[in-house]
C-alpha cells in the first residue's frame, strides 16, 4: 500500500512539473513577436483606400477618384480596373489591415520629400501595400497624377501573380498535359475547363457555367502566313482562324 501511494505521489509530481514547464514555455513564446500573418482578404481587383475625410473631399481626393475610373484593358465591354472601398485612418485596424490591396494616402507636413513607398505582405500573406506621402494636399494631387501608372501596375501585377500561383496548384492536369504535348509550351487552366474542339493545329478550351462562357483558343501557324508581325496582321490572322473554326449562330458570323 505504501509503494502504491508513493507511485501515485510520483505521478502527481511529474504532472505538476510538466504543467509548470508548459506554462513557462508558453510565457516565453508570448514574449517573442509572432511571425504569423493571416491570408489576405478580398478578391483580385479590390482596392482599399485609406484617406481621411477632409482630404478625400479635397481636390486631391477628386483626382484619385478620377484615376480610379481606369478601365480594365482588352475587354469587349467597359469594366473598372479596381473596385474601391475608402476608409479613414482611424478605421484602419483589425481585419482592414489584412486586405489584399491597400493604398495609404498620407499628408504629413513634417516630411522632407514627397514619395510613394511599396511593401509586399506587410500585414498579410499575398498582400500589396503602397503609401503615397506628401507634405500638402496640393503636392499630393501632383504626386498621385505622376505615380498613378506605377501604382496601378503594382497592384495589378500583385493580383496577377496571386492568381497565377493559385492556378499552378489547382488546375486541370489533363489539359496542361495536352497543351504541353500538342504545342510544346506550358499553360494551366482553372478547374472546370474542358477541351471543346481539337483539330488541325487548333483547339478550343471552354468553361461554361451559370449562363456564362469562358474560352481559350490555341492554334499554330507558319510565320509566313502573317507578315509583318504587328497588331493588325495578328488580328487579321485571328479572325481568319476563328471564322473557319468557331462559326456564330447566324450565317456568316463567327466569334
Amino acid at each position: 500500500m505504501k509503494n502504491y501511494m508513493s507511485n501515485i505521489n510520483m505521478h502527481i509530481w511529474l504532472i505538476a512539473i510538466i504543467v509548470v514547464v508548459s506554462i513557462i514555455l508558453v510565457a516565453a513564446c508570448a514574449d517573442k513577436p509572432s511571425q504569423y500573418k493571416p491570408r489576405a482578404i478580398g478578391s483580385p481587383g479590390e482596392l482599399l483606400i485609406v484617406m481621411d475625410d477632409i482630404y478625400w473631399q479635397s481636390d486631391a481626393g477628386q483626382v484619385l477618384k478620377n484615376l480610379l475610373e481606369d478601365e480594365f484593358p482588352a475587354l469587349p465591354q467597359p469594366e473598372l480596373l479596381f473596385r474601391k472601398t475608402r476608409i479613414a485612418f482611424s478605421q484602419f485596424k483589425r481585419h482592414f489591415r489584412t486586405y489584399r490591396n491597400v493604398l495609404l494616402v498620407s499628408i504629413r507636413a513634417n516630411e522632407k520629400s514627397n514619395r510613394v513607398e511599396y511593401r509586399k505582405q506587410k500585414w498579410a500573406q499575398n498582400q500589396s501595400v503602397a503609401e503615397a506621402i506628401a507634405k500638402t494636399p496640393e503636392e499630393m494631387l501632383v504626386l498621385l497624377r505622376q505615380k498613378w501608372p506605377m501604382l496601378k501596375g503594382f497592384f495589378y501585377r500583385g493580383d496577377i501573380s496571386t492568381m497565377t500561383s493559385s492556378y499552378t496548384h489547382l488546375y486541370e492536369p489533363d489539359l496542361a498535359d495536352y497543351i504541353q504535348n500538342a504545342f510544346s509550351f506550358s499553360m494551366y487552366f482553372p478547374k472546370g475547363f474542358r477541351l471543346k474542339k481539337d483539330e488541325n493545329k487548333f483547339c478550343w478550351l471552354s468553361s461554361e457555367r451559370l449562363g456564362s462562357q469562358l474560352g481559350v483558343f490555341v492554334y499554330r501557324c507558319s510565320l509566313d502566313s502573317c507578315p509583318p508581325i504587328d497588331a493588325r496582321s495578328l488580328l487579321s490572322l485571328r479572325n481568319k482562324v476563328l471564322r473557319k473554326n468557331v462559326p456564330g449562330d447566324t450565317a456568316g458570323s463567327f466569334m
